[in-house]
């Protein structure tokens, strides 16, 4: 509506203008474009109208009034109407570029990912085509697809064909070994930089057409359970570590990090407010000791973080469509909002959650009407957040139980820019997307992973 408005109003006045050239007396139309490009459309304007009492003067020198005070005035009138024009569109525009312009949903454009290619099955035999349990995606700079796969500790690389190429790292704890690897990204020159869950430290390596080369490590400076997200550097080019605070009701601990894994920066991303997510933790002793349990509701709210490139994050609670988007240094770049309402739970969905509820009773050993967790009538209507290779941020709304997933997707200045969907057995939770050309994990009926491309068109 405001992009709108300004362009009528500029519209407009460009109408009136070229209107007054032609009344003025212009000469010709290649004459009265001449003018508006030199000299903008008002005092162009102002010109033809002096060109024209020019030639009143030569044929009635007597009737001719002054004309330089009028050209004084139609400056002045020209530079008020800019000073007008640019106040305006600053007042009606600056709040927009603030917090982002969006094009109403029915504007925005909707986007289909198709699966074009497949890497791997249930029968499949080579080991390189294989996956036990995928962490990680990524595409480089000649599209091919990286995969970690933290249960086999190690990177394979697939030509953009889905042909293996090579395979990084084997499990140890040496230079150039994985132990769990997961969250890998492309630096912006081009290294590979895998996150290690198991040695709890960071390795990069050098890509080449028929191998890698092994860099060096950093080690990381929080808790050694760590969390589970793409690789990312700061604006300074300091690598991002994230990690779970100890205990985890402290949030996420998050370290910049030098080449020689010293922190220069050290922040805490807090947890929402407690009051905000359903929940219940029951304290429990045993011979072996005692622990506590923290249970959530099922289908219930939930907290959503993601972290993307130069140290930027995204924060939401599920139950809202509210997603607070802020820089390295915690100042918000954009508040994401609207009004939706999730899907009512199906009859299938309903019976898992009642069986999860009746599965916490029998673990706690608690009556389940002593359990003050409840089946809600409706899902959350967020499931996921998260930034893709572009820096673009990917809002994923739940759907009715069966329906393709559908996520919507933001700019940097907060402006919405696509509805992107895809199929329900395929997971984009890496969000390894670049461009309309996607990255993910297909899970069959037989729970067996695979890689899939996606095309959004």
């Amino acid at each position: 509506m405001i992009v709108e408005t300004i362009w009528i109003l500029l519209a407009g006045s460009k109408r009136r203008l070229l209107q007054e050239l032609a009344e003025a007396g212009a000469t010709s139309p290649t004459k009265a474009v001449a003018l508006t490009r030199t000299l903008g459309p008002i005092e162009a304007a102002a010109l033809a109208r002096l060109e024209q009492q020019r030639l009143v003067r030569q044929a009635s020198p007597g009737k001719f009034h002054l004309v330089a005070p009028e050209l004084a005035r139609f400056r002045k009138r020209t530079r008020d109407l800019r000073l007008s024009m640019v106040a305006l569109i600053i007042v009606i525009a600056l709040p927009a570029l603030i917090v982002g312009i969006s094009l109403p949903q029915e504007r925005v454009p909707r986007l289909v990912g198709t699966v074009d290619l497949t890497i791997g099955s249930a029968d499949e035999l080579r080991d390189a085509y294989v996956f036990s349990d995928i962490r990680g995606l990524a595409l480089d700079r000649r599209n091919n697809i990286i995969v970690a796969d933290r249960k086999d500790h190690n990177v394979r690389v697939y030509s953009s064909a889905g042909v293996h190429l090579y395979t990084i790292g084997r499990q140890g704890q040496g230079p150039g070994d994985l132990l769990e690897p997961c969250c890998i990204a492309l630096a912006p020159n081009g290294q590979l930089w895998v996150k290690e869950f198991g040695n709890h430290r960071y390795s990069g390596f050098e890509l080449g057409d028929d191998g890698a080369r092994f860099l060096y490590s950093i080690r990381g400076a929080g808790n050694p359970s760590g969390y589970l997200d793409r690789v990312a550097w700061d604006p300074q080019g300091h690598l991002v570590d994230i990690t779970h605070g100890i205990p985890l009701a402290t949030g996420f601990l998050r370290a910049l990090l030098d080449s020689t894994g010293a922190a220069r920066r050290r922040d805490t991303i807090p947890n929402p407010s407690p009051d905000s997510i359903p929940s219940w933790t029951h304290n429990r002793c045993t011979p072996q000791g005692c622990g506590t349990s923290l249970y959530v509701q099922p289908y219930g709210a939930t907290a959503l973080r993601a972290f993307g490139p130069n140290g930027e994050t995204a924060r939401a609670v599920s139950s809202r469509y509210a997603v607070l988007w802020a820089d390295a240094l915690g100042r918000r770049i954009a508040l994401l909002q609207r009004e939706v309402e999730g899907p009512p739970l199906s009859d299938r969905e309903r019976g898992i959650a009642e069986r999860t509820l009746d599965g916490i009773a029998r673990n706690t050993g608690i009556s389940r009407g002593s359990i003050p967790l409840t089946v809600p009538r409706r899902k959350a209507p967020l499931r996921a957040i998260g930034f893709d290779l572009d820096g673009r941020l990917w809002v994923e709304r739940s759907v009715p139980d069966g329906a393709a997933n559908e996520a919507d997707v933001y700019d940097r200045r907060g402006g919405q820019v696509a509805i992107m969907q895809w199929p329900r057995d395929v997971r984009l939770s890496f969000w390894a997307v670049r461009g309309t050309t996607g990255v993910a994990v297909g899970v069959d009926s037989l729970s067996t992973n695979r890689i899939v491309r996606l095309q959004f068109r």
